[in-house]
Parts: C-alpha cells; sequence; structure tokens
C-alpha cells in the first residue's frame, strides 16, 4: 500500500524515484490521481462523522494541492484535488526567502490566486450546503496548534475546533510579524513558518464558499483511508459489517487480519483474571468501562503482525486507529490503540503525542491496563497455555503477591515479569512479587516463591 501524490503526479521524472525504488526493495508505489486522493482521505475521515447522514465537508491542504470532498458516513458526493497547497501558493506570490511581513499586495495577490483556483468547485458547494466540516494535513493541525497556544481571539478557544474567526485573527497576527518571528510562534513547527499563512487563506477561503464557520480538525487522512480501502476491499468486503455487539466486531477484525485466536483468547482471559482481582485488593481504582477496553486491545494486541512482527505494536496501534468502527467513540478506539501500544518495548510516556493528547485520568488508565496486557502476553509468550490461573493478592503498603497456577516450568516467563519488575513499582507504587504454584499430573500443588525485589 504505497502511493504517491502531487508531487509525482506532476513529475515528468517520476519513474526515476518509482522504479529504483521498486528494483531495490520490490515495494511497487502507486500515483494515485487527485479525485482518487480526496476520494481515499473521506474515506480515512468519514468515521469522525457522529451522525451519519449529516452533509459534510472534507478539507486536506498539502504542500502541492488541495483536495476537497463533499459527503456522509455511506456516500461521497463530490471530491476534487485543487492546485492550491501550501508551498506551491506560496512560491506563486512570494519570492524564495521572503522574510518580511505580508504586505496588502501580497494578500490582495494570495488571495486571488486562491479564488481563481477556487472557481471550479463553488457550484459544487453552493449545490450541497454542508453542515459542518473536517479538516486533514499538517497545515490544519498546526493552525488549530497555533489558536490553542497563542490568545489571537478575546474568546477561549476550543481545543479541535478551529473557527473562521479565529482564522483570520491569526492570518492578521503572522502576516504584521517577519519570517524570523513566526518560526518562534507557540504551537508552529519553524519550518511551517513561510508556507502556514497560505495554508490558513485557502482553508479559511473553502469555508467562506462553503458557508461553514468552524472546521473540526483531525488527524485522520490519506493514510487512514489507505487501511479503510485495504480492509474493504482486499481482505473481506463484508468483514467490516456491524455485528450484534461490540466484542463480535473485534472478533472479526481479529479474523480479518488473521491473529492468533488461541492466543488471543488466553491473552485477554489472563489480562480479565489480573483486572478483576487488582481490582477486587484496591491496586487500582478504575471506571467500570475500562474493563471491556482492556478486553478489547488484548484480544486484538497482535494485529500488526499483519504489517510484519517487529514493531508490530505501533503497526497495531495505527491499525486500531485506522479501524471504521462506528460502535466505539473516537476516544475509545484511541485508548484500545494505546493499551494495545504499549504492552511490549517501551511504556508510556508523558512525550509521547498520542498519549499526551489524553486526559490525566486516561493517562493513568492506559498506563495500568497496559501493563496488566504487558503481564498477560508475557504469560502467554511461549503460545502453549501454560497459565491455569493467575491472581493479585496479599496486597500491602510496599508489595503485592501475584500468584501463578501453571503446570509446567515458566522460567522464560518469570524472566520477562522479573524484567519489568521496576516498571510495577513506578506505575503502581508498590514492589511486585511472585507465588508460582506448580500444578503435577496428580493436581498436587507445591509452592514455591520467589520475591521479585527492586
Amino acid at each position: 500500500m504505497a502511493v504517491a501524490t502531487s508531487a509525482l503526479r506532476e513529475a515528468e521524472n517520476r519513474n526515476d524515484l518509482i522504479d529504483p525504488i521498486f528494483s531495490d526493495t520490490g515495494v511497487s508505489i502507486k500515483v494515485i490521481s487527485g479525485a482518487e486522493e480526496a476520494r481515499l482521505i473521506w474515506l480515512g475521515v468519514r468515521s469522525m462523522i457522529r451522525n451519519k447522514r449529516t452533509k459534510t465537508l472534507f478539507i486536506d491542504i498539502g504542500g502541492g494541492s488541495t483536495e476537497v470532498s463533499i459527503g456522509d458516513v455511506n456516500d461521497l458526493l463530490f471530491s476534487c484535488s485543487l492546485k492550491l497547497g501550501a508551498i506551491r501558493t506560496t512560491q506563486a506570490v512570494v519570492s524564495a526567502g521572503y522574510q518580511k511581513p505580508y504586505t496588502s499586495i501580497i494578500f490582495e495577490s494570495l488571495n486571488s490566486t486562491i479564488l481563481e483556483e477556487l472557481g471550479c468547485i463553488i457550484p459544487e458547494l453552493e449545490k450541497h450546503s454542508c453542515f459542518q466540516a473536517y479538516g486533514s494535513s499538517g497545515t490544519i493541525l498546526a493552525l488549530e496548534s497555533i489558536a490553542r497556544n497563542v490568545s489571537v481571539t478575546s474568546s477561549a478557544h476550543i481545543q479541535g475546533i478551529l473557527t473562521i474567526q479565529e482564522l483570520k485573527q491569526i492570518i492578521r497576527f503572522l502576516g504584521k510579524i517577519p519570517l524570523d518571528d513566526r518560526r518562534k510562534v507557540d504551537g508552529l513547527n519553524p519550518a511551517r513558518a513561510d508556507i502556514i499563512i497560505a495554508g490558513a487563506c485557502i482553508l479559511m477561503a473553502i469555508l467562506e464558499k462553503a458557508e461553514v464557520q468552524k472546521v473540526q480538525v483531525t488527524s485522520y487522512g490519506l493514510r487512514d483511508g489507505l487501511l479503510q480501502e485495504y480492509l474493504l476491499t482486499k481482505v473481506d468486503p463484508g468483514a467490516m459489517e456491524i455485528g450484534p455487539t461490540r466484542q463480535n466486531i473485534i472478533q472479526e477484525v481479529g479474523e480479518i487480519f488473521r491473529i492468533d485466536v488461541s492466543h488471543a483468547d488466553r491473552v485477554r482471559n489472563i489480562a480479565v483474571m489480573l483486572y478483576e482481582s487488582g481490582k477486587e485488593i484496591h491496586l487500582f481504582n478504575l471506571p467500570d468501562c475500562s474493563l471491556e477496553l482492556l478486553m478489547h486491545a488484548a484480544y486484538l494486541h497482535d494485529i500488526g503482525h499483519i504489517v510484519s512482527y517487529p514493531k508490530h505494536h505501533y503497526h497495531t496501534y495505527y491499525l486500531i486507529r485506522s479501524l471504521h468502527l462506528p460502535e466505539f467513540s473516537n476516544e475509545e478506539k484511541e485508548i484500545i490503540a494505546l493499551i494495545a501500544r504499549y504492552h511490549r518495548k517501551k511504556v508510556a510516556r508523558e512525550k509521547d503525542e498520542p498519549f499526551l493528547k489524553l486526559c490525566k485520568s486516561h493517562q493513568k488508565m492506559v498506563k495500568m491496563l497496559s501493563y496488566l496486557l504487558r503481564i498477560a502476553e508475557i504469560l502467554d509468550r511461549s503460545h502453549y497455555g501454560r497459565i491455569s490461573r493467575v491472581t493479585f493478592n496479599n496486597l500491602t503498603n510496599k508489595a503485592i503477591t501475584l500468584n501463578i497456577e501453571c503446570p509446567d516450568d515458566i522460567s522464560l516467563e518469570l524472566t520477562g515479569i522479573n524484567d519489568d519488575k521496576g516498571l510495577f513499582k513506578k506505575i503502581f507504587g508498590v514492589e511486585l512479587r511472585t507465588t508460582i504454584s506448580q500444578l503435577s499430573q496428580n493436581d498436587i500443588i507445591h509452592s514455591v516463591s520467589s520475591e521479585l525485589t527492586s
């Protein structure tokens, strides 16, 4: 699933890049049309729509082009690509390396260039009266970040929303200062400072012509659309139909990605035992909904294997986020994805952008649940189902005991738990100790205690 967009669409020598990449890696790059790019962006963003029949405007501002689509969750009514990228438009009105503030003449030239290119879609905007707009791409995300970090209007900024009034104030603010000062603006990546004004003017012009007063900002986009296309057409066209329960939906997703179902079931069951026993003795205090989210994350934690085993936890995160699951809110889907992401390797860190965007209570939830999933995965690391039962007990101010019942030697699994003992104390505030109850064939229990000290 490798595609190229505006830059290679227009490059006469694009095969000088495409052919060597295929020869060296075996990856075939497909150059998609502007209309196809717009359609895929709609496909990737449409899951954000709450009311499935609400007619919505989708805007994605790139460097060389801007993709505009109109539709709802089920139907794409219009899509096109405009030669109005933030880089292209900037280069059309100011010389390379322009450092000074924007003059009224530059703004007139900028708006004239934009409106001339917008002319072809104005009839469609008038024909399809849109009630709301969604904006993707780095440009729109950067503009919302500026609005969030810089007081440009008298009214309070609503995170994830960018109003026309805010856009006007941002354009006025950025236009008055030279490039060096724009690079220092809070919330703006310095690398975008030279093209951000053009991007803001493009967005404002489209919203004004569509008579939509605000745009909801999303990180979803083309990549998500490509994954949706793959899921809906290449894997199993009927697999994503809504089932009777959310658990059935999750199981269908697991089938699509060809997971080891037995392993997924065992990891989920172990995670549930850890959660229920931990909650019973007050190891943590999480909302009731957290158990369901843990169960879904546990079942899907390995779907990233379909991409590759190395870093499969990252692939799992991205795949879960990209799924079109109307039964789940975007927040629920994000939490499930993050729990699965942190089931191995590094734990959740404040500097991780997706994690940082969560509220504090959800950050706490992700940290704790991802660690429970980490233990569950370690205990079925062999995929042989060696664990009969596992529970937390004997909680004190200093330590807690993890009792593991198993008929076989689990030295490998214990090594994994031992490696993570410091993380447990950091997250839950107590030391982790283990008691191994080995069950013989005659069900004689031999207790072997092993204390994991910090």
